[in-house]
This record gives C-alpha cells, sequence and structure tokens, in this order.
C-alpha cells in the first residue's frame, strides 16, 4: 500500500482558485461498506455503520468505502458562479461516533480512490479484508492523511480535512465527474472505529443525532448577487405511520410508504423531515445574512415500485412539529392521520398530486411552493416537516427512505430556489396598518436567540425586518398572516419592521 508522497494515480493539476466569494455545501454519503475478511457487512448494520478496525480484531477485522456523489451541489456552484467559473477549494470529512463498546484508540489511513463503481455492498463483491494483500490493493488509491482516533462520546463528530489531495479537490470541481470514493483503512492493527454509515437515526430518547457520512465541499469563485439560487437538503428522517406505530428498522429507513385505508394493516401516511441549517448556511454565504428570500420549493421522491403499488391521488401537508417522533413508538403517531377529523400533528395542507405507478429508480417532483408557511419555515428556521397521506382509499406509494441505495435510488430531495432579498431600505411590499410586533430572548448554545415575529399580517406579503445586529430580512407572511425572523447570537437592542413604522426592544440580559 502506497505512504505518505506517493500515488498511483496519475496526478491531476487544479486550476489556481478564483479571486472571491466561497460557498459550502454539504453533501452526504449514498453508500458505506464494512468489508471484513468475508467480504461487505451485508446486514441491516452495514447501513447503519461503518467500521475500521484492525488486524488484532479477528473476524471483525475491516476497512471501510465511503462515497459521495457531489454532483447536486457542483450544479448548485454553476448556479451560482456561472458554469465552470469556479474551483473545490477545500473537503472536509465528517463522520459521527457511535460510542460502540468495542472502540479502541489508533490511527487511521485515509486514502482517495477513482473506482467509484467496485460493488462494496452485496455479497457479489470482490472486495475483501485486508485491503492490501499479497503487495496488491483492493482498488486504485492515493494516500490523503493519517488521522488519530480518539474513542469520544456517540454523537461526536470526527472531521477529517482531506483538502491535501489535489486529485480529489480536481474530481469534484468543473472537469471531474463529482464522485468521490474515500477509503479508509488500520493504521495500527488494534484500532477499532465505528461511525454512523449511510442510514441516519436520530435518538431522541438520549438526545443523539446520528448523522450520515458526510463531506462538506468548499467552492470559490464570483457571486452575483442577482443570481437565483437552488439549494436542495437530503431527508435525515423518515416515517412510515402505521396502525401500530412507526414501521421498524431496518425498511422503515429504507423504504417511506403512503397506504389508503383500504390496504389494511399496511395503511399508512408518511413524514419526511429535513435538517435546513446547511441549506440556508449556503444562501446566507451567497447572498449574506439573512439577505435573500425563497421563491419556489419542490419535493424529489425516488421510487420503490412494489408488487403492492397501487395509483391514485396523495395529499401534502406542511407541519411546524418538527420535534414529534417519527421512527418510534414514543411519539404517539399512529394511523390515519385525522382520527375524529383530528390530525396526530399540526398540518397545512399543501396539494393533492396523483400518484402513477412507474419504475424503481423513477424521481416524483411535487412543487411545494403554494405554501407560504413553508416557504417561511425555511427562511426562519433549520428544520422542515412535510406529511404525507392517502387522497383516495386504494393507493399504495412506495418511494426510497432516509437510506440511500446507490446512486439512484437516493432519499427524498428538498430543493430550495432563493434570491436576493434584503439590502436598501428594508422596505415591506405593503402594510395593512393591524400588523404587531413582538420580540422574544432565550440561551441557546450559539448564544442569545431572538426570536422576532410579526403578526397580523398580510398572508403572502413580504416583510423588511431589522434585527438588533444591523441585519435586513425580507420574508412572506404564512397563512396565518404571520413572519417569524431569528437571529443568533443576536444582543441588546431594536428590531424593527421601517415601512410599518414598528419598533420593539430586544433584551439579551
Amino acid at each position: 500500500m502506497l505512504r505518505k508522497g506517493f500515488s498511483i494515480l496519475a496526478g491531476v493539476a487544479l486550476a489556481a482558485p478564483l479571486f472571491g466569494a466561497e460557498v459550502a455545501r454539504v453533501v452526504k454519503t449514498y453508500e458505506t461498506g464494512t468489508i471484513r475478511p468475508v467480504g461487505p457487512n451485508t446486514a441491516c448494520s452495514g447501513d447503519q455503520f461503518v467500521n475500521v478496525e484492525g488486524v488484532n480484531n479477528g473476524d471483525f477485522a475491516s476497512y471501510a468505502v465511503i462515497r459521495f456523489d457531489a454532483n447536486g451541489v457542483r450544479a448548485e456552484f454553476d448556479a451560482t458562479f456561472g458554469a465552470g467559473d469556479w474551483s473545490v477549494s477545500g473537503v472536509e470529512m465528517r463522520l459521527v461516533q457511535t460510542g460502540a463498546s468495542f472502540a479502541l484508540d489508533g490511527f487511521l489511513d485515509i486514502f482517495y480512490s477513482t473506482d467509484d463503481l467496485t460493488d462494496c455492498k452485496t455479497s457479489s463483491s470482490p472486495l475483501t479484508y485486508p485491503f492490501t494483500d499479497g503487495g496488491v490493493d483492493d482498488l486504485p488509491v492515493e494516500f490523503v492523511t493519517q488521522q488519530f482516533f480518539a474513542i469520544g462520546a456517540a454523537g461526536d463528530v470526527d472531521a477529517y480535512d482531506l483538502s491535501g489531495s489535489a486529485s480529489l479537490l480536481a474530481d469534484l470541481s468543473p472537469g471531474g465527474d463529482g464522485v468521490a470514493t474515500i477509503v479508509i483503512v488500520e493504521g495500527d492493527p488494534d484500532v477499532a472505529t465505528s461511525h454512523r454509515g449511510q442510514n441516519p437515526f436520530n435518538d431522541r430518547t438520549n438526545g443523539v443525532n446520528y448523522l450520515a457520512a458526510q463531506i462538506v465541499v468548499t467552492a470559490t469563485g464570483n457571486v452575483d448577487a442577482a443570481t437565483t439560487i437552488a439549494v436542495e437538503a437530503s431527508a435525515d428522517e423518515t416515517g412510515t405511520i402505521q396502525d401500530a406505530g412507526p414501521r421498524g428498522p431496518c425498511n422503515g429507513d429504507r423504504f417511506f410508504n403512503v397506504e389508503g385505508a383500504n390496504n389494511g394493516t399496511f395503511a399508512s401516511y408518511g413524514v419526511l423531515r429535513f435538517n435546513t441549517a446547511d441549506l440556508r448556511n449556503a444562501l446566507d454565504s451567497a447572498y449574506g445574512a439573512g439577505q435573500w428570500s425563497v421563491t419556489n420549493v419542490s419535493l424529489e421522491l425516488v421510487q420503490e415500485v412494489a408488487a403492492f403499488s397501487l395509483d391514485g391521488f396523495v395529499d401534502y401537508y406542511y407541519s411546524p412539529d418538527d420535534a414529534v417522533d417519527c421512527k418510534t413508538t414514543n411519539g404517539g403517531l399512529t394511523y390515519p392521520l385525522f382520527e375524529n377529523n383530528i390530525p396526530d400533528l399540526t398540518v397545512e395542507f399543501i396539494t393533492q398530486q396523483f400518484w402513477a405507478i412507474g419504475a424503481t429508480g423513477d424521481v416524483d417532483t411535487i412543487d411545494l411552493s403554494g405554501s407560504a408557511s413553508l416557504a417561511s419555515d425555511i427562511e426562519s428556521d433549520s428544520a422542515v416537516t412535510l406529511v404525507i397521506n392517502e387522497g383516495d382509499p386504494d393507493v399504495a406509494a412506495t418511494w426510497r427512505g432516509q437510506a440511500p441505495f446507490g446512486l439512484v435510488r437516493r432519499a427524498p430531495r428538498l430543493v430550495v430556489t432563493a434570491q436576493s432579498g434584503g439590502g436598501g431600505d428594508c422596505e415591506s411590499d405593503a402594510c395593512n396598518g393591524n400588523e404587531r410586533l413582538k420580540t422574544k430572548t432565550k440561551a441557546r448554545g450559539c448564544g442569545c436567540q431572538a426570536k422576532i415575529t410579526v403578526l397580523d399580517a398580510t398572508p403572502g406579503a413580504v416583510y423588511g425586518v431589522t434585527t438588533p445586529n444591523g441585519d435586513c430580512v425580507r420574508k412572506a407572511a404564512n397563512s396565518r398572516g404571520k413572519v417569524v425572523v431569528k437571529e443568533c447570537p443576536s444582543r441588546d437592542g431594536t428590531a424593527e419592521v421601517p415601512s410599518c413604522g414598528l419598533s420593539k426592544n430586544v433584551d439579551c440580559l
């Protein structure tokens, strides 16, 4: 196996970064493989965890293969900077520790590989531990870095800087194919690591959110504030809610079902959750903090056609309930969504669409732009919840859930298009004369969080709100006539809606 300073790949020169803005995007893994002496771990745990264990760990000795498809964010970089008018200047890989009892400190060797196709998931894979056998590596690799793994707590994030690999940066930059394979091999014989794999898990019982393996890709270029930018987030959590409660793993993670009442015990509705923090940060980086507004929102679901699938209507809702457990029976959610006309979660109807059976891998795109509440939530908060329910009693729709499988069968995606929406005098579209302004502060991990709320606003109208830090946030009022702006860290000062003559003190003491 090759070590520091050597490569079995042809050297690839990377153009000097363009001067201008930097934009960072998160890319979640679509495939992780734990490769043992008998081959990949094909059990459910092979999706949930990715392990690297040295030779002294016997049958559990393993190396890891982690793959990332960055073509979605490359399209965003093209939209932000102009087609090809940018280059990748940094890559950081983030892995979340699982707190396994067998974990042992030790060194890890991290490699980049151009082989994005060799099977690392199934029993048909040619890959077996050890990675290097008889002087021959299982995959073509280039050494990137050696890092020391130290046992932490469950949920701790290990961040590894991969920016030293010019080949990796070039692969993700214009001219590359946008798909990157990372291989992690033991650096000493005793090390034993366990990180979350391709299937995320939010453990609400213990307060730990196990995010899937991801890379943060930073691109450098020039951004025009007038540009409309599309960004996306993959679902961190999907729940199929049946009569007995949420469907359990592994199928409850791999698939996402909506089935009407005529499907008996399989009747179900679905809950989708998206962490939009990185999406919002990307827009803040492009336009300035809060200096943007959402113009379009769409949901992309990948079909997983089953023998029981049936065409029919499906109803899509927005929900502000981002905390209710949709993965275990602890949340109290059960089918049907509406029991005696009272919903399990607070919901707001967006649209009804006809679901037609296609082929596995087909993408259903649903336009959610009609919900001002959803757009407002994306602009003000870092969590989005959607609920999907039967539109008729016979429909039986199956999509890919939170655990992706390969490049095509990916987790649900929320695609958000935004444009510059701040600056100037922080003007509002209009004022009806009845608006009221309310402020509230709370201690958060980020510091003092100020929550600024405009009440009795005109639904759909855009209001300009200035924060104590001096930022202007322009947002559309939701269907209840409410605009919510959050700032953290904030400070003592004043929140205003200048066009409407509204002002309120913010006290962070």
